[in-house]
């Protein structure tokens, strides 16, 4: 029995880890802003950057540094790259080039030169990460896996292969392309999220082939259930056989901290409990259980599964008591809008900030003033439910959903305080919306029937959606019935906007059209061009004025100021253009 925890050593992330050596940066004058941001998208759960420019080259030998320098450390290690079939289905092609596969051969070579270095520096494993084979993928997606190990066969040989997935269930059609892969010595599946996968298995798995086992969870930081696991992996032995079985976490341990030592918690994991747990499992299966160790492990998950600080009576009898009338607004949107105009006195096009300010003497200043209660706070902004399922580790016993509903409850109670006090603004953050969601679009749907907690009119309930794609879950975001839905259009081109053209409508909508990643002072003229281009797709009555993004606190106060000034200066223009919009 094997135990394998990939603890990758990486500056980012394995899909950034392999973009770094195929793909120089774009050349930039941070000092001018010389050229305009790249495109922004959020991919599985990072964000990553595009530039139409990108050309592909080996541009230096990190791998093989990186293989040395572990090496010298006196550890054994496998290096890990994002399968070439997933980099491509992961990139995002440049306006107006077509997204296929007819950039493989020049992808090919890239691969066939790094494993070549990688074998000449003495690699004897390697794994490719290929995570969207867990998504729905066509034949034709299929078909480009078959082909691509295909080609890379003769380089590969040699050199034991892992193909690893991970983060949810990997669908019937995807494992028999999978497993019947060439030149591959094993697979790797997550039985954390992908649970389903487990049935996959037992149907039929190739004879001769390592299973590595994910069944330690590589991104919460709870402890495992060392019993469930020693079950599941029990049953594999039978199936795969005992000296096939490799012991591995879900994916890298790259998403959850490192080490635990200095906390007393005993219901947590972090990377560094968590390869002592697959070690622990492996000796299991090897005739060596540490019963001292199970012991403690089976007494810290009772406790945790007794505790009223996991089990709150109250919050599950609140939760279990929703109604689907819980989850819409009273009063209809126009409605809303109508009171909040009257109670605002709004501009026509009003501006605003998404996240904080550079944290300035006055900010701070001000900061205490209003700890001290010497002036009032008339916008508050929190994090939504979704938001803060997704950035928390939630019990494994309970779904996706139901944890939202209770996060849910506790904003719901924040608002209504809010309210009491008068505040008229309220954000509620849906940043991770995107990323939140499960993988197959056939999982989406309980989570996207989710809506922001109910407030009543004139309060204004902004909600933010952050960079990704969101045309395809847009009605989802409407049905949100925020009054306000802020979506990101500074680095888009304007993509965000295109469902606009086809008729789709909400209420009233506000683009972000200034990142303040970007360096340099905001043009005037360019957003409000991008103003009115918006105007003329969303009609102006369901337009609020652009906005500035992001957390501000990441920039300095001499870039800010400009943007705001001329951000505002821009909607304060001759409303001419609207009235022709």
């Amino acid at each position: 029995m094997l135990s394998y925890s990939p603890l990758l050593i990486s500056l980012h992330n394995r899909l950034r880890d392999t973009k770094k050596p195929l793909f120089p940066s774009p050349p930039r004058n941070p000092l001018t802003g010389g050229g305009a941001v790249a495109s922004s998208s959020k991919i599985i759960i990072q964000r990553y950057f595009y530039s139409r420019n990108s050309q592909l080259l080996n541009i230096d030998d990190m791998c093989t540094n990186f293989l040395h320098n572990i090496w010298h450390l006196g550890l054994d290690t496998v290096p890990v790259l994002v399968g070439p079939v997933s980099y491509l289905l992961l990139s995002k092609p440049a306006k107006g080039v077509e997204k296929s596969f007819s950039f493989f051969p020049s992808l090919e070579i890239f691969f066939q030169e790094v494993v070549a270095e990688l074998k000449a520096a003495g690699a004897t494993w390697i794994q490719f990460d290929e995570p969207t084979l867990v998504k729905d993928l066509d034949s034709h997606q299929l078909q480009a896996f078959t082909h691509a190990y295909s080609e890379l066969e003769s380089s590969l040989s040699g050199l034991n292969v892992i193909i690893e997935s991970y983060f949810a269930d990997v669908p019937a059609e995807a494992y028999k392309t999978l497993t019947s892969l060439k030149g591959v010595a094993g697979y790797g599946f997550d039985l954390v999220c992908g649970t389903k996968t487990l049935d996959l298995i037992k149907s039929g798995f190739p004879s001769g082939k390592y299973l590595f086992a994910g069944v330690v969870d590589g991104r919460n930081i709870w402890a495992n259930d060392l019993a469930s696991s020693i079950s599941t992996l029990e049953a594999l032995e039978g199936i795969v056989g005992k000296d096939k079985v490799v012991v591995s976490t879900s994916c890298s341990l790259l998403h959850t901290a490192v080490d635990l030592v200095n906390e007393i918690k005993s219901w947590l994991a972090f990377a560094a409990q968590k390869v002592v747990e697959v070690n622990a499992l492996a000796k299991v299966l090897s005739g060596h259980k540490d019963e001292a160790f199970f012991a403690a492990n089976a007494a810290a998950q009772a406790s945790r599964k007794s505790s009223t600080r996991v089990t709150n009576e109250h919050v599950q009898k609140s939760a279990a008591a929703l109604k689907g009338s819980d989850n819409r607004r009273a009063t209809n949107v126009s409605v809303r809008l109508d009171a909040q105009q009257k109670k605002l006195s709004l501009p026509v096009l009003p501006t605003t900030t998404i996240g904080s300010f550079p944290q300035t003497m006055d900010l701070r200043r001000v900061r205490r003033e209003y700890k001290a209660k010497k002036s009032p706070k008339k916008i508050m902004s929190v994090r939504s439910r979704r938001r803060l399922t997704k950035l928390s580790s939630s019990k494994k016993s309970s779904t996706l959903m139901y944890n939202c509903y209770q996060i849910a409850l506790a904003i719901k109670d924040e608002v209504e305080d809010f309210e009491k006090l008068g505040i008229t603004v309220i954000q509620i953050d849906e940043a991770a919306l995107r990323e939140g969601l499960p993988l197959r679009k056939s999982e989406r749907l309980s989570i996207l029937m989710g809506r922001s907690p109910p407030s009543e009119s004139p309060t204004v309930i902004h909600t933010t959606c952050c960079y990704s794609n969101f045309n395809g879950i847009i009605h989802s975001i409407i049905n949100m019935d925020a009054d306000v839905i802020t979506i990101e259009n500074s680095r888009s081109h304007e993509e965000a906007l295109s469902v606009f053209r086809e008729g789709v409508s909400m209420a009233l909508a506000l683009p972000w059209v200034y990142d303040i990643h970007h360096q340099g002072p905001i043009c005037r003229r360019n957003r409000w061009t991008g103003a009115i281009r918006a105007c003329c797709l969303w009609r102006t009555n369901i337009l609020w004025g652009p906005t500035l993004m992001c957390d501000s606190r990441l920039a300095n106060i001499t870039e800010v100021k400009p943007a705001l000034s001329n951000m505002v200066a821009a909607c304060q223009a001759s409303p001419l253009p609207l009235a022709q919009c």
